[in-house]
């Protein structure tokens, strides 16, 4: 396993992983836990500071959660849904070893569930 994960954007490579150090100073700004944030990442704001821990130690040009923010927003300029960065993030929780991959599974079914509920209720409000 590779010590990162990558996400490409057009031509640019970020390296993530969130450090112990990072990780400290995510829950000091969530008020919780890593692993319990993460019910949060549906929240731009939670899901900008997720990136920022993740991206700060390995990019030089990833300084603030503003720099995150404008990463992210060049990633769905490109034709990317925020939800796939969930899955992203996921993986740097895995890779940076707060999770194991039977939450990411369970976290990927839920989030379907949710999906196919949302889905269904559009559904109803259009007929």
């Amino acid at each position: 396993m590779k010590p990162y994960i990558v996400l490409n954007i057009g031509e640019k490579e970020y390296r993530l992983r969130i450090p112990a150090t990072s990780a400290i100073e995510l829950e000091d700004k969530l008020n919780c836990s890593v692993v319990d944030g993460m019910n949060r990442l549906c929240e731009i704001r939670v899901l900008a500071k997720y990136f920022y821990a993740a991206a700060k130690q390995l990019n030089d040009d990833v300084k603030t959660e503003g720099d995150a923010l404008a990463v992210i927003d060049e990633y769905t300029m490109q034709g990317n849904k925020v939800e796939d960065l969930y899955d992203v993030i996921l993986s740097v929780m895995e890779n940076s070893g707060y999770i194991k991959q039977e939450a990411i599974d369970m976290s990927k079914k839920m989030t379907a569930q949710m999906q196919e509920k949302l889905m269904e209720k559009q559904s109803a409000l259009l007929s």
